[in-house]
This record gives structure tokens, C-alpha cells and sequence, in this order.
């Protein structure tokens, strides 16, 4: 029943007063009446963390099970008012500690739209609620306790949701969140393994989550305390977009060694897993990236591995390795292009071979070397009829035009 003025047993329960609750439960005392809003003796005393008469309530035959209208049980009052000892006594009691309000709320939603932060931090850790859990309006706790302001309960939900707001790839939280906290800190107090937002965001292999995170400057390079970076879990977990961005945008190095004894390359897991999309991709921007820098034992480590050097060069930039090598006046590349299991002495579609690229790119020691080392002809015409020198003379470099009309005029041949 619904009473105007609280019926004795309310009011003593309310207040806390043991002994009078002890009292009128000897007289019998309804264990059921209610107040305006349908809350029983047990949800006044939980509310308050009476726990001395949540106990004779209970030993009287008081229900914890019982509800308001709105769904409220003990626990749910008793996370209202923030009272640890109160949650725990009825957790003991076997009470429902994931019991559901009305509206889907947990006793965790309600700690934290109260601002109980040690209650919160309870409730997850000790009681297992789940974090990220909504009610029927899709407001999580951490959402409760953000709108109501209570930044320390954000904090400390944040401590142990900042990994699944990451992973998961909640970029609307995400993006108000990096506005206000640094989550690098957050990641570090969650986990002792060195592990940082960039690493939990490649787990995700959200792309957009990483954006943010490298926009607001966060270290895409970090590894974690066994010398593992975010390539590594992009890797791991088959995110081949993630891949692609951490390499392409963020700079990563698929052939970097972790510190640890015996790690791998996030090139080396990717073929332990067998994901041939990211092998293919690792393997080509490895050797692009060899090949422009000159990187010489980079390239043979490749070649060892199977990768076709040359294959990767045409697909990117439309020319064998010889070609390109003698564009760039890579002598080194030149002389190494046989290890490298690469023709030097290759013709291209247009009937170019790397004497006619490096007359035409100026590279004087790269024409010397083809024509007195690798042995080229000086006197081979492309498609067009024109050979090395007319290359060299079109675009006026004059050493070079001087070097081939002798090495020409020795061959007793004549190059228009």
C-alpha cells in the first residue's frame, strides 16, 4: 500500500535506526508497505546503506527481489547512494547485482549518473558489470556520467573502457573524449604491458580511430613493452586497411624487429598467418621502398624470401629494376642486379633497355658502367630508332654524348 505519511517501519529504515527496525519486526511489522514511490523498507535502507538494518530486513523475510514501478530494486538503490558495503552485504546475500530497471538500467548506470566513482569502480571490477552496457535509450554509464558532469566517474569508467571504446571504434565517443583526457595515460593505467591507444585502435583496425589519434598527435610509432607496434596487431588481427594506412600514412616499418628475443617483423607474422593480401602488400612497398633508397641488403634479404624484385618494380613504376636503377644512377643496385636475380640487360615493352635510360636521366658513371662492365650495346635502337645517344644528345648532356660517340666510333658503328 501507498502511504501519504511513512508508515513507522519506512521511517525507521529510512533513518537508519536498527533497533526500532528490530522492534517492529518483532510486532510483525508489513515488510511490504510503500512509500509515495513504491519504495519498500529495504530500498530506503539500501539507499541510505543502513547495512545493519538491510540485515534484520532481511532476517525478517524482507524480498530483495521486490521492485518499484520503475523497475528499482535494493542493489539499484544501493548504487544510487554510492554504498559499497551496502552492495557488497546484499551481493553476499545472493542478491541480483545485474538485475534490470524498467529501462534496462544496471546498478552501475545509476552509480555513475549519481557520481559515485568508487562505487562504479566496484560494481566492474568486483560485481563484473559490464561497462559498455546500454539501457533501452542507449545511454551507457560512461554517457550518464558525462552528461551529468561527474569527470571523476568518467575517469575511472574510462580506465577500464578506454580499450573497448579503441577496439570497438566509437569515434563519436572517442572524438569528445581526446578533447579532454589524454588516453595514452588512461591505456597505461589499464594494462601493464605497455600498451597504448595506437595499439588498441590497430586491434580495432578502425581506420577513422587512428586518424583522430594521429590528428591529436599521439605517437603512431609507440611499441609496447615487448617492442611491438600497432602494425603488429593490424597484422594480427587481419585489419588489411589498417595495415595499408599505418604503412602508408603513419610511416610504419613492416620489417622492423621487436626487442624481444626472437620476434617477429610484422612482414614475418603476416606470412606465419598466411594473410596473402598483406603479404603482397608488405612485400611490394618493401621493395619500393628499398629500391628508391638503394637499400642493397634490404633487397637481398627480400630476394631470399622469394619476393621478384623485378615484378614489384614494373608493377609500380612501369620498369624492370635495370631501368630503374639507371634512372636514378643506383650503381651499386647495378652492379648487384645479378644476385639480385635481375637481367641487367633487359628490353623494355618500348624497346628501352637501361642504357637508354640512363642516357636519358644523365646518369654518366650508370652509362660507363652498362656499356663497359655489363657489356650493352651502344648502337641498340627502341622502337622509335633511337639509341642511347640520341637520348644524351636531345637533352645536351655533353659528357655523356662525348663517352658514347667514342665507345660508338670504337664499335666502328654510327648513332643517329
Amino acid at each position: 500500500m501507498s502511504l501519504g505519511v511513512l508508515a513507522p517501519i519506512l521511517e525507521a529504515s529510512r533513518k537508519g535506526d536498527a533497533e526500532t527496525v528490530n522492534r517492529l519486526l518483532q510486532n510483525k511489522a508489513d515488510l511490504e508497505v510503500a512509500d509515495q514511490e513504491g519504495r519498500r523498507p529495504l530500498h530506503l535502507a539500501a539507499l541510505g546503506g543502513h547495512d545493519r538494518v538491510v540485515k534484520e530486513l532481511l532476517r525478517g523475510g524482507a524480498d530483495a527481489s521486490v521492485r518499484t514501478p520503475e523497475g528499482l530494486c535494493c542493489v539499484h538503490y544501493a548504487a544510487q547512494g554510492g554504498h559499497i558495503s551496502t552492495l557488497m552485504l546484499l551481493l553476499e546475500s545472493h542478491c541480483d547485482i545485474h538485475a534490470l530497471t524498467k529501462d534496462g538500467s544496471t546498478a552501475l548506470h545509476l552509480a555513475a549518473a549519481h557520481g559515485h566513482s568508487s562505487a562504479v569502480k566496484w560494481l566492474v571490477a568486483q560485481a563484473g558489470l559490464r561497462v559498455a552496457s546500454a539501457n533501452k535509450k542507449q545511454e551507457t554509464a560512461l554517457g550518464l556520467a558525462r552528461k551529468a558532469g561527474h569527470k571523476a566517474v568518467v575517469q575511472s569508467l574510462l580506465q577500464v573502457q578506454i580499450s573497448d571504446i579503441l577496439v570497438g571504434g566509437d569515434v563519436g565517443t572517442l572524438s569528445q573524449l581526446v578533447e579532454e583526457f589524454d588516453l595514452d595515460d588512461l591505456c597505461a593505467k589499464e594494462n601493464d604491458k605497455g600498451f597504448r591507444s595506437v595499439h588498441y585502435a590497430a586491434c580495432g583496425g578502425n581506420v577513422e580511430v587512428l586518424k583522430i589519434l594521429q590528428t591529436k598527435g599521439y605517437d603512431m610509432n609507440s611499441v609496447t613493452n615487448q617492442g611491438y607496434s600497432a602494425l603488429h596487431y593490424a597484422v594480427k588481427y587481419s585489419h588489411l586497411a589498417a595495415v595499408k594506412w599505418l604503412v602508408k600514412k603513419a610511416g610504419l616499418d613492416a620489417t622492423l624487429l621487436p626487442c624481444t628475443r626472437g620476434g617477429a617483423s610484422a612482414l614475418a607474422l603476416a606470412r606465419r598467418k598466411g594473410h596473402a593480401e598483406i603479404v603482397t602488400f608488405f612485400e611490394r612497398v618493401t621493395t619500393v621502398k628499398s629500391l628508391e633508397s638503394g637499400d642493397l641488403e634490404a633487397l637481398r634479404d627480400l630476394v631470399h624470401e622469394g619476393v621478384n624484385v623485378d615484378a614489384v618494380c614494373e608493377g609500380k613504376f612501369g620498369i624492370p629494376v635495370a631501368h630503374f636503377a639507371a634512372k636514378l644512377g643506383h650503381l651499386t643496385l647495378l652492379k648487384n642486379l645479378q644476385e639480385l636475380k635481375c637481367d641487367v640487360k633487359a628490353v623494355g615493352d618500348a624497346g628501352l633497355t637501361a642504357l637508354h635510360f640512363a642516357a636519358n636521366y644523365g646518369q654518366l658513371e650508370a652509362v660507363k658502367w652498362l656499356v663497359d662492365e655489363a657489356g650493352l650495346d651502344v648502337s641498340l635502337r627502341n622502337r622509335e630508332g633511337l639509341t642511347a645517344l640520341s637520348y644524351a644528345e636531345k637533352c645536351s648532356y655533353e659528357e655523356i654524348v662525348a663517352y658514347l660517340r667514342q665507345r660508338t666510333d670504337r664499335f666502328g658503328k654510327v648513332a643517329k
